[in-house]
């Protein structure tokens, strides 16, 4: 019992430390890339907005934000450009020892490219994830929780959502052939795509139901 105040104390301090304003820092970048580079992108916690355009350099705007400055100067924002491959990374700290610990920490993306890049790889465990605009040979994405959204791409999708939503639409059509494979474990799939294009859509449901509004629709 002598202990007792003392961890009352403790965890008080711990619980208004944590109703704190939320510090933020935020980190831009511009780099000269090669217009069909290969691109990797991994963070944790947050989100991650892609824009293709048509330019010839890479935008990165990184927002850092955490409950304390010692958590978020902890937190970094790699980048590195080898020739034709682009790799962008957030490197947290290691998971404190203690579970009443400050584990706080998001970084927040958006990252414009030019458009026909290859985006190889693109990670986020949880948060969102907006793909738009990009032209390039594949776009390969993985959220593990959270929503997902693909918006005007053409490009061979690979897109994969554990938990959560996943989005994708067209508001136009290109005759240039491109694929698509998207797959969620919980949740559910939306697409939109214009009428006059050519199309074959594939889909299945282990437990639930697939709805088709296309005209001379057909369901696999």
């Amino acid at each position: 019992m002598r202990h007792l105040p003392i961890v009352l104390i403790f965890l008080f301090s711990i619980a208004v430390g944590r109703g704190a304003e939320v510090m933020e820092e935020t980190i831009r970048k511009t780099c000269p890339i090669d217009p069909h580079s290969r691109v990797s992108i991994r963070n944790q916690d947050g989100s991650i907005f892609v824009y293709g355009a048509d330019v010839s350099e890479m935008k990165i705007e990184a927002t850092k934000k955490a409950y304390s400055r010692g958590r978020l100067d902890r937190i970094g924002v790699e980048v590195s450009v080898s020739g034709s491959s682009v790799s962008i990374e957030t490197k947290f700290p290691p998971t404190p020892r203690w579970s009443l610990s400050d584990r706080s920490g998001t970084v927040d993306y958006i990252i414009i490219l030019p458009w026909h890049c290859d985006i190889t790889e693109l990670n986020l465990s949880a948060g969102e994830v907006m793909i738009e605009g990009m032209h390039g040979a594949v776009t390969h994405a993985r959220l593990t929780n959270g929503r997902m959204f693909a918006h005007d791409c053409f490009t061979n999708m690979q897109l994969h959502v554990n938990r959560g939503g996943l989005d994708i639409s067209n508001e136009w059509w290109e005759p240039n052939p491109f694929s698509g494979d998207a797959e969620i474990s919980n949740g559910n799939i939306h697409m939109w795509l214009p009428e006059d294009g050519s199309i074959h859509v594939s889909a299945s449901s282990v437990n639930g139901n697939v709805v088709c509004d296309f005209p001379n629709q057909q369901e696999d």
